[in-house]
């Protein structure tokens, strides 16, 4: 009975024929937001409603800080979510998420205070290494003990060439590249290694601490913190999450959190481990979107004025065959 209600405004976030997300209705005019990153881009966008109707749907506006995306379908008698506080949810209450099914995706309980995951999260590769003059790419002169590095085989002298395709010239481009990934992130490393070309697959580990690991240590000593299967690509860099103990799939993520009452405090959006998952609070996508009403009549007004654009370009188009 608790995800009675937010169940009629989740849907399911198509990209061709596949679900790469789930999404939460936030105006009955037609809007959803979702996750950003598991759709990439307006390409083949269609969702699939509460009743199981297919549409079409349009990328707004994209929130990166929040890894979270705003769609449009063409509908007018839409659910909307209703919002309760999640920034203040204590620790250990119970949670759910909803999907498209009559009983909820996962049952869990609040983990840990509201999270500030901007900071000290970005990928670390592990090796020490010098500029090579003819700029022919990077020599290994230290390798960090325990790192992604050491772990997939790379020592000292090896020659960094590429990294993910892009060659490495010099250390900026290699700082460049790995800091824009994350903790658990995987990159393929190109080197040579006395003269002969080699290719390796790199799990990049936690910058701070400078291992090879993207997990805290009690998880670190879990054999099984990844058996649950693959986590989201996208998991942290949020200025306020909610952590929580389901398990859920990447594409599983984008739908309503709720409190026992039914209401919505937050939307799912990362699955970061077996036991860990993370949530954006209501506060924070309320502040984001403003008033539903004044937003859905701007986003329809856009629509209205990019279709009588679309007409009058026809009709010129049209009188310059006749």
């Amino acid at each position: 009975p608790i995800v009675q209600r937010a169940r009629q405004s989740t849907v399911k976030v198509f990209k061709g024929d596949y679900v790469k997300a789930l999404g939460t209705i936030v105006a009955r005019e037609g809007l959803i937001i979702t996750k950003a990153s598991e759709i990439e881009n307006d390409a083949d966008l269609a969702v699939e409603l509460p009743n199981k109707e297919k549409k079409i749907a349009e990328l707004i506006e994209v929130n990166e800080e929040n890894d979270l995306a705003l769609l449009w379908v063409h509908d007018f008698s839409l659910t909307p979510v209703r919002w309760a506080p999640g920034r203040d949810v204590p620790v250990g209450s119970l949670v759910a998420a909803t999907g498209s099914l009559r009983l909820p995706l996962a049952i869990g309980a609040v983990s840990l205070p509201i999270r500030n995951l901007s900071e000290g999260n970005k990928g670390f590769l592990g090796v020490n290494m010098q500029t090579v003059a003819d700029g022919s790419g990077l020599n290994i002169v230290g390798v960090v003990p325990g790192s992604g590095a050491e772990s997939a085989g790379l020592g000292p002298d090896d020659l960094i060439k590429a990294i993910d395709g892009q060659p490495m010239r010099t250390q900026h481009d290699l700082i460049n590249t790995i800091s824009q990934a994350e903790p658990g992130d995987v990159v393929v490393v190109q080197f040579e290694r006395d003269g002969e070309s080699m290719i390796v697959e790199v799990t990049l580990g936690d910058r701070d601490s400078g291992l090879g690991f993207s997990m805290p240590m009690h998880e670190q000593l879990d054999n099984t913190a990844m058996m649950g299967g693959r986590v989201s690509r996208k998991r942290s860099g949020y200025l306020a999450a909610i952590q929580h103990d389901m398990l859920m799939k990447p594409n599983q993520c984008g739908g309503p959190l709720v409190n026992l009452d039914g209401d919505v405090i937050g939307v799912n959006i990362a699955r970061a481990s077996r036991v860990k998952s993370y949530a954006i609070p209501s506060e924070v996508i309320q502040e984001w979107l403003g008033d539903p009403s004044e937003l859905a009549q701007t986003v329809l007004e856009t629509r209205v004025k990019n279709a009588q654009a679309a007409r009058l370009a026809a009709e010129e188009a049209l009188q310059a065959t006749i």
